[in-house]
């Protein structure tokens, strides 16, 4: 376990991600295990700049990015001219953990595979099984990557549950109530805004795993909005605030499944605020663009 811990604290991490947001987020996960500064790129471009200019131990990649997106940055480190460079490990993160998928990310070089929404446990498994269990890396004339035998599978649902058993989601809702408030009374605040985004997220992979497919679909929403800036000005508040109050009329009224007829005229009435919030944004110049 020492020996693991002096790797984390000498790992240097280069994070691929289009979203600021989760580029915070997982920035703070690996500080949360000692990883001492993790570097961030926010397209392919930049990665491979920034490979060529500091050759990192790892990289954590996002498949799901404006083209070229995080495969196509896998096939391009693994056909680099440079040895070292070609043999970086890359952990995959994504939303969809379809066969296909897992597949295209072994065949194109991947290292490791994570589902998102992430969670702390699983970011340190993966990144101990590249650190501990590296697998050997093949060069052949229609591969390069590492070896392909080891089966990727997403975490286990008792992982990416944080609720105990019985509890639903409303512990994660307190969370987000708890960091929105602290997101108002300290609005400039980088931490605030990434603790906001963390709870959202991991509300988003509660939601549906504690039989509250609603709640995944409102925190879904609320994850989009913060990367558009909503919760950084005053005059869009009322967007991030209408997620939370619906939120709370979903938990308060029990609407699990689809949550039929109420659950349809709580969505339509939160997509109205979140267009609303959008043009408050426009009206005062300022950018909805995500990150």
């Amino acid at each position: 376990m020492k020996h693991l811990l002096d790797r984390l604290q000498r790992l240097d991490v280069l994070i691929l991600d289009d979203s600021r947001s989760m580029r915070e987020l997982l920035k703070g996960v690996l500080r949360s295990f000692w990883v001492p500064a993790p570097r961030e790129a926010a397209d392919v471009a930049a990665a491979l700049a920034e490979l060529h200019r500091l050759p990192p131990d790892l990289v954590i990649a996002d498949w799901e990015m404006p083209p070229p997106d995080g495969l196509h940055f896998v096939r391009s480190l693994r056909a680099l001219p440079d040895a070292r460079l070609r043999r970086t490990p890359v952990l995959m993160v994504t939303a969809h953990t379809e066969q296909w998928r897992i597949n295209a990310a072994r065949d194109a070089g991947v290292t490791e595979f994570l589902a998102k929404p992430i969670s702390a446990g699983g970011l340190a498994e993966r990144v101990a099984a590249i650190l501990e269990q590296p697998r050997p890396f093949v060069q052949a004339r229609a591969f390069r990557g590492p070896c392909r035998r080891r089966q990727y599978l997403p975490p286990p649902e008792a992982e990416r549950r944080l609720a105990a058993p019985g509890e639903g989601p409303a512990p994660c809702l307190d969370e987000l109530h708890a960091a929105w408030l602290a997101c108002r009374t300290h609005p400039s605040s980088r931490e605030a805004a990434a603790r906001l985004f963390r709870a959202a997220h991991t509300l988003r992979g509660e939601g549906a795993s504690l039989g509250y497919p609603l709640v995944t679909g409102v925190a879904t929403s609320l994850c989009r909005v913060l990367e558009r800036g909503h919760a950084r000005h005053r005059v869009a508040w009322a967007t991030v605030q209408a997620h939370l109050d619906t939120l709370d009329a979903v938990l308060r009224e029990r609407l699990t499944g689809g949550g039929g007829a109420a659950g349809h005229a709580l969505l339509l009435a939160l997509r109205e605020r979140v267009e609303d919030g959008t043009a408050a944004l426009r009206a005062a110049g300022l950018s909805t663009a995500p990150g």
